[in-house]
């Protein structure tokens, strides 16, 4: 008899990307797990509870009063549904961490001002 190769599918749901849970877990599916602990914790709303804008999206932004876009971008890619398209390694997202870092942002008085300014 022959072994087989198999891989155990084990992880948390909102937390596990589709590969994990697919029994081919890859590098970078930890980097999913721990956006989605980020993005939980920028939401308040657990990560088995956020809820997708199409079946691949997730939808979290629009609940989240504050947070520069360059992080919002970042979040995205590290839970995005395909590992592909996913960071690679956790290198790559704190280079782009500090690329965001370095990126200029708004000041309160120009977000003040911006606020206002809808408002009228």
């Amino acid at each position: 008899m022959q072994a087989e190769n198999s891989t155990v599918a084990i992880g948390t749901v909102g937390y596990a990307p589709p590969e994990q849970f697919m029994g081919h877990p890859r590098l970078n599916s930890d980097i999913y797990a721990l956006g989605m602990i980020a993005i939980e914790a920028l939401t308040g709303i657990s990560a088995k509870n956020l809820e997708r804008e199409s079946t691949t999206e997730l939808a979290w932004r629009h609940v989240v009063e504050q947070t520069s876009q360059e992080l919002a971008d970042i979040l995205d890619k590290m839970v995005a549904f395909d590992f592909q398209k996913r960071y690679q390694s956790a290198e790559e997202v704190l280079q782009d961490l500090a690329k965001a870092e370095e990126a200029p942002h708004p000041t309160r008085r120009e977000v003040w001002d911006e606020f206002w300014a809808m408002r009228n």
